[in-house]
């Protein structure tokens, strides 16, 4: 994909505005409002995918974006930005630094680009199609995969498996099925 590196740097420059917003929240009094889902969503939610869906709309204007708090836009682009502002919202509430800004690119429904981004810990997780992911720290580390002789030997993890298993999607299921515990 010949614009690829650009988008990155849009994303990037995107979840680095939103870190600014949550880390003003960050173990703050902040009050938490319930979603039709049940799920809780801050002010902080807000204003960083609002800074977000702004930095994306002004760099890529044509292109779709479908975010947690605000939903959808341009929906009928082959490019599609995929938006949770803080995906652990429940840990930022209770102030542990294990939640995480999310930033997808898709084309034509596959993706090309992920961010994972602590702004807490400052640490960022970048996944480029065709190129191995990179793992941005002050701490240092990488991050890989441990070699497997085959998938019995593998181990998946997962936040919060339980949200998995009403999903019409079996592939989940099946992997943990196929993976030690």
């Amino acid at each position: 994909m010949k614009n690829i590196k650009t988008y990155l740097q849009v994303a990037e420059h995107a979840v680095q505005e939103a870190g600014k917003i949550i880390r003003l929240y960050f173990r703050q009094s902040v009050h938490a409002d319930d979603k039709i889902d049940e799920s809780p969503v801050t002010q902080a939610d807000r204003e960083s995918e609002q800074t977000i869906r702004y930095i994306l709309q002004k760099e890529t204007p044509h292109f779709s974006i479908i975010g947690e708090e605000y939903g959808s836009t341009n929906t009928h682009s082959k490019f599609q930005w995929v938006i949770d502002p803080i995906d652990g919202t429940k840990a930022f509430i209770t102030g542990k630094p294990i939640f995480g800004i999310l930033i997808a690119l898709l084309y034509k429904d596959y993706p090309v680009l992920g961010i994972i981004d602590q702004p807490i810990t400052q640490e960022r997780w970048i996944g480029l199609e065709g190129e191995k992911s990179k793992f941005i720290s002050n701490f240092g580390g990488k991050i890989g995969t441990r070699l497997c002789k085959n998938i019995s030997q593998a181990e998946a993890s997962c936040t919060a498996p339980d949200i998995l298993e009403d999903s019409p999607n079996q592939r989940w299921k099946q992997l943990c099925q196929n993976v030690r515990e």
